[in-house]
C-alpha cells in the first residue's frame, strides 16, 4: 500500500483543522484558553463521522485493512437521518448481494460488521447529491467491493465534507 494519503484522510485532517480554529477563536473570543491539539480533532472529527477513534478512521479511509467483508466499517455509511428510511439488512455478504443486484435500483453498503441494501434516499441522507453518482456507477454500486479504489475514496471525502457544512 502506498503511503500516499487518501482524499477521504485528506478531508478528515482538513474538517479536523477547521474545528481546531473555530475552537481557538471561541476560546479567544470567550477569554478562555484550553490548548487542545490537533490529535483531539482527529479524534472527535472521527468519532462524528462515526467511527471509534482516529485510528479506527485512519485504518478504513486510508485503505490499510484488507478488502474483504470482515471489516468494521463503523456507522460512516449512516447518518441518524437514516434511521426512518426502510432497508434491507445482513449479517453475511453474500446474501446482501443476492438481494441487491437482481435490481438496478439499490445500493450495498457496509454499516459496522453488517450490511444494508439501500436506495438512492439514503445515500442523500448520508450527504450525497445527483453528481456524485457518477462516482457510485465507478463503484458498481456495492461499497464493500469497491473499496479502496479512487471512486470509493472520494465519495468518503464527500461525505466528510457534507457532514461538516
Amino acid at each position: 500500500m502506498s503511503d500516499k494519503q487518501t482524499y477521504a484522510i485528506k478531508e478528515l485532517k482538513i474538517q479536523a483543522k477547521k474545528q481546531l480554529k473555530l475552537s481557538r477563536f471561541e476560546e479567544e473570543t470567550n477569554g478562555q484558553i484550553e490548548k487542545k491539539s490537533l490529535k483531539h480533532y482527529l479524534q472527535l472529527v472521527s468519532t462524528i463521522i462515526g467511527f471509534e477513534s482516529w485510528q479506527h478512521a485512519n485504518g478504513i479511509l486510508s485503505k490499510r485493512v484488507d478488502s474483504n467483508q470482515n471489516n468494521d466499517f463503523g456507522a460512516f455509511f449512516h447518518h441518524r437521518s437514516c434511521n426512518a428510511l426502510v432497508n434491507e439488512w445482513f449479517s453475511d455478504y453474500r446474501e446482501a448481494v443476492k438481494s441487491c443486484y437482481p435490481r438496478d435500483d439499490c445500493y450495498l453498503l457496509p454499516y459496522k460488521k453488517q450490511f444494508v441494501v439501500v436506495r438512492k434516499d439514503y445515500l442523500f441522507a448520508i450527504g450525497l447529491v445527483d453528481k456524485d453518482f457518477v462516482l457510485i456507477d465507478g463503484i458498481k454500486r456495492d461499497w464493500v467491493a469497491g473499496y479502496g479504489s479512487e471512486p470509493w475514496d472520494r465519495l468518503a471525502s464527500l461525505i466528510i465534507r457534507r457532514r461538516f457544512e
